[in-house]
């Protein structure tokens, strides 16, 4: 199994928070909104008033929104700290902005420290509210997700099947809230190789995602490119191309082209190229888009160290060996000290690793073998 979408479910579970926002009625303003609800708060009634936690928090979505999860990080800590101070540790506006946080560690790439503090979150929700409380969800979607960014598919798994029955049996459950659920499912389901329980999932999310956005909304981008990743490791290559090369144009017309999501979506259409034997064409999309993640995302992110194995292997099936030993080795070294021995992806790139090592072992042997002939001629 070759999946290159952890991404993917882990920006959909930030939509999944927003999502409880907006049935809360707190919907996520534009920057430019947020800033001068802002300004205007802090000037007339002062850093207490009840509002502008809220106002602060929508900022620091839209760091998100924009693709900087370090500073959106640093707001939601801030905000934690702030709110711990004033109102409590157990105060819900604490709980929220911890979850926030956590989530962009997992944007990060920084899932154990995700994982704990979702925990941490969780169980105060659970002691306060109750199991069946809809901000508890947002916690267990959130350990799930750790889990499965680990590399423990089958947990993972179990947490969301879990959260899914406790909805299903709530008469006035949201439609939306289940659909995000079942989304992060037909990740997991397509990373354990259940590509066509996967591709049955995505195409029932998307049919629920149609009565509440339209098809420029994150959800339904996301939704789409991981159908579209399902049909690519179903071997139906050429459908998945045509599919991701109309979302990367709706993305990058939407997020610009140096957004995560549009990077992510741009190296999904070279994995599907790659797979259909054009490898030249893909070697130029990955040179042109790895710098970029690298440089938007950072050297040590999971998701770019998987695209250092992906142009591994797009370089190995050109006979570049020595070039893609080098990109396999940045793959393997990172994603061991990321995520430890035991995650599929770093076993993924030791294999290929052991694999192109081999291969020039030999060609060096034959070399060597071909030498004495050729004095001698």
């Amino acid at each position: 199994m070759d999946a290159e979408h952890l991404f993917y479910l882990f920006v959909i579970l930030l939509v999944f928070i927003i999502a409880i926002r907006e049935l809360k009625l707190c919907r996520i303003k534009a920057e430019q909104e947020s800033r001068e609800e802002l300004a205007r708060l802090l000037h007339t009634d002062g850093a207490d008033h009840p509002d502008l936690f809220s106002a602060r928090m929508d900022l620091a979505y839209e760091k998100i929104s924009e693709g900087d999860y370090a500073g959106a990080l640093r707001a939601f800590r801030e905000l934690a700290d702030s709110s711990s101070l004033e109102r409590g540790a157990e105060h819900p506006d604490t709980l929220d902005s911890r979850t926030a946080a956590a989530l962009a560690l997992q944007l990060l790439g920084k899932y154990v420290q995700a994982e704990q503090e979702h925990r941490q979150v969780g169980e105060l929700r659970e002691r306060l509210f109750g199991e069946e409380h809809p901000e508890l969800f947002i916690s267990r979607v959130g350990i799930a997700t750790a889990l499965i960014g680990q590399g423990q598919y089958a947990a993972g798994e179990d947490e969301l099947r879990s959260v899914l029955v406790i909805l299903g049996q709530q008469a006035e459950a949201e439609q939306l809230l289940i659909s995000e659920v079942r989304s992060n499912l037909a990740v997991v389901l397509q990373l354990q190789g259940r590509l066509t329980e996967a591709e049955e999932e995505s195409r029932s999310v998307i049919a629920m995602y149609k009565r509440f956005f339209g098809v420029e909304h994150t959800n339904m981008l996301l939704v789409r490119n991981n159908l579209a990743d399902v049909l690519d490791d179903q071997g139906r290559h050429v459908e998945a191309e045509e599919e991701l090369r109309a979302l990367l144009c709706i993305a990058e017309r939407v997020k610009g082209s140096q957004h995560p999501i549009s990077l992510h979506v741009h190296m999904n259409v070279a994995k599907a190229v790659d797979a259909q034997g054009r490898h030249l064409e893909a070697e130029q999309m990955h040179r042109e888009v790895l710098p970029l993640r690298e440089r938007v995302c950072g050297k040590e992110h999971p998701d770019v160290l998987r695209h250092f194995y992906r142009f591994g292997l797009c370089l190995e099936a050109q006979g570049n060996f020595e070039e893609a030993l080098k990109q396999i080795k940045k793959a393997e070294q990172g994603t061991f000290e990321s995520l430890g021995s035991e995650h599929p992806h770093f076993k993924d790139a030791k294999k290929c690793r052991e694999r192109v090592e081999a291969v020039l072992a030999q060609l060096e042997t034959d070399q060597n073998l071909k030498q004495p002939n050729q004095e001698a001629k």
